[in-house]
């Protein structure tokens, strides 16, 4: 076999391709790639990510989430941080590096999602599409902002009922 094929477009910089793609010259002079069975080859890049030893770097921990369709938001309140601790955790500031639990957390969730766990899947396609809905619909805030309305009643402080 040739060389192998340096893979980029995944988002990881480390991923070399043995096999299983063809490089073909386009009519326009450029070059372009066909890969064999590309979700296969995503779940092994994951199923590799999840196995190795050490904290998650910030390009594996993009990558598992937009393999499981996810948005940071919507992992972020999976896995009960800030939306704003789990940007940090995709930039590259070793000082905003994810914390152990939050790491087994996500891998652990990766997992499941390949493995066939109907129910995992179901709560996930659920959850994607309500989120892809609130912010289709530029509802994000106004739904934070509920989540966390209270009034005080005769009874004290309580959470404020939402309108229906």
């Amino acid at each position: 076999m040739g060389k192998s094929y340096h893979y980029t477009l995944c988002g990881l910089p480390d991923v070399y391709l043995v096999n299983g793609y063809k490089i073909e010259t386009s009519p326009y002079g450029g070059e372009t790639i066909s890969i064999e069975n590309i979700k296969g080859l995503h779940e092994a890049i994951g199923v590799d990510i999840i196995s190795q030893p050490g904290r998650l770097r910030p390009e594996q921990i993009k990558f598992l989430r937009k393999e499981m369709g996810l948005s940071q938001h919507l992992l972020a309140t999976l896995i009960e941080v800030s939306e704003v601790t789990y940007r940090k955790w995709e930039s590259a500031s070793d000082r905003n590096q994810i914390k152990g639990p939050a790491d087994k957390l996500l891998r652990a969730i990766y997992a499941r999602y390949i493995g066939q766990d109907e129910k995992l899947k179901s709560l996930l396609d659920t959850a994607i599409e309500l989120d892809h809905k609130i912010i289709k619909s530029g509802a994000k805030e106004q739904f934070q902002q509920a989540l966390r309305t209270f009034e005080e009643t005769d009874a004290g402080w309580m959470p404020q009922a939402a309108d229906c």
